[in-house]
């Protein structure tokens, strides 16, 4: 995959500089990656159809907004663990649209799942290699699906 350090992106100034292991793909990977994942004929969360599998399958699991506005990250991230089983070394993409997606792992997503959500709240989809998702609406909800089946 073609790929950039973040800090060495515009999505720099939402990360500390001694951030590691966040990568924004360049905009062609990224454009394949959502064709093939999410949608061929969208190029952001909310042009998908509502019989797009993401949407199809998504259950609301949960609140981010809560923890977020009482800076609790801790509380957010034992929640996720809770409810989601997702390893802490799965490749995890966090798409923003079709041309803009950052690769790292879950554990890495999870320290800094502030910075993600500050970076982008408004529907980002979390997509990790097994399958799965989560995306994030912006009055808070967390809804978890299956990306394919």
């Amino acid at each position: 995959m073609s790929e950039t350090i973040i800090t060495k992106t515009f999505y720099s100034e939402y990360f500390d500089e001694a951030i590691e292991d966040i990568y924004l793909l360049e905009k062609e990977t990224a454009s394949k990656l959502w064709d093939l994942k999410i949608d061929s004929k969208s190029n952001n969360f909310f042009k998908l159809s509502n019989d797009n599998i993401i949407i199809l399958n998504s259950k609301n699991i949960g609140d981010w907004r809560n923890y977020y506005d009482k800076d609790d990250i801790l509380g957010l991230q034992s929640f996720l663990n809770l409810n989601i089983e997702w390893k802490s070394d799965n490749i995890v993409l966090f798409c923003i649209n079709k041309e803009t997606i950052i690769k790292t792992n879950y554990c890495i997503f999870l320290n800094n799942i502030f910075n993600f959500l500050e970076l982008y709240d408004d529907c980002p989809i979390l997509l990790n290699e097994n399958g799965e998702c989560m995306y994030f609406a912006p009055l808070g909800n967390i809804f978890h699906s299956l990306y394919k089946i």
